[in-house]
């Protein structure tokens, strides 16, 4: 099993109900989306489909009944992912920690300010579902740029990097500001996440030959990037 983990807990805890089928229509969409690119999950369902093998082989452990509701369910799953085009640029995408916040400055109304903070706060403790709900409120058309820069990448942290899209693009359409360099880099994640190297590429040529340690990154990110697709 790889040594991966799941950046949508909210996802994960479907993986249960998905391989035994007690998932809701709109469960299911959501989990077999985000099943598409995350390793976790994806090995997670793989160890419930070996519950195959026990079932067909009389397992003490499985029961007769148990055994005819979860073989097709199982095989099903195992199905899926075999069909699953695998992302070769899956692990040069990951977000696994958070940009750190440094202070947004703000023109926003008090009201917006507390709600920014309250989610900034959430964001610093980890707490990105509530960060999300928070950023996605204050995220208006006259928020700063700071904020749609922690929403995409608070979006990226759950796993969830088409809906990220939206807001880091929403910081470069507000340049310059402080944000637009780390903006290309992780929206050049998110494009890896989906399996699109070439948009990747072209948010690092943006930034790769930056005189910062930004910029080097993104440029050894964007080798190993051509690398992965040779």
């Amino acid at each position: 099993m790889m040594d991966t983990q799941c950046a949508a807990p909210d996802l994960n805890d479907l993986t249960g109900g998905y391989a035994s089928g007690r998932l809701t229509p709109a469960e299911l969409e959501a989990f077999e989306l985000h099943l598409l690119e995350c390793p976790a999950c994806q090995d997670e369902v793989r160890t419930a489909a070996a519950v195959r093998g026990a079932a067909r082989s009389g397992g003490r452990h499985v029961g007769r009944r148990a055994a005819l509701i979860a073989i097709p369910l199982l095989a099903a799953a195992a199905v899926l992912l075999l069909l699953l085009p695998r992302n070769p640029y899956a692990s040069l995408g990951r977000v696994d920690t958070a940009a750190p916040y440094k202070g947004i400055p703000t023109r926003a109304a008090e009201g917006a300010l507390l709600v920014v903070d309250s989610a900034l706060a959430a964001y610093g403790r980890g707490d990105l579902a509530q960060a999300e709900a928070q950023l996605t409120r204050a995220a208006t058309d006259d928020a700063e740029p700071g904020v749609f820069f922690f929403l995409g990448v608070t979006r990226l942290l759950r796993g969830r990097a088409q809906n990220a899209l939206a807001p880091l693009h929403g910081v470069l359409s507000r340049a310059p500001n402080p944000y637009v360099a780390e903006a290309h880099f992780y929206l050049a994640k998110a494009w890896l996440q989906l399996a699109r190297p070439d948009s990747a590429l072209a948010q690092l040529r943006e930034i790769e030959t930056d005189r910062t340690p930004l910029g080097r990154t993104a440029k050894e990110l964007g080798i190993r990037v051509r690398e992965a697709g040779r």
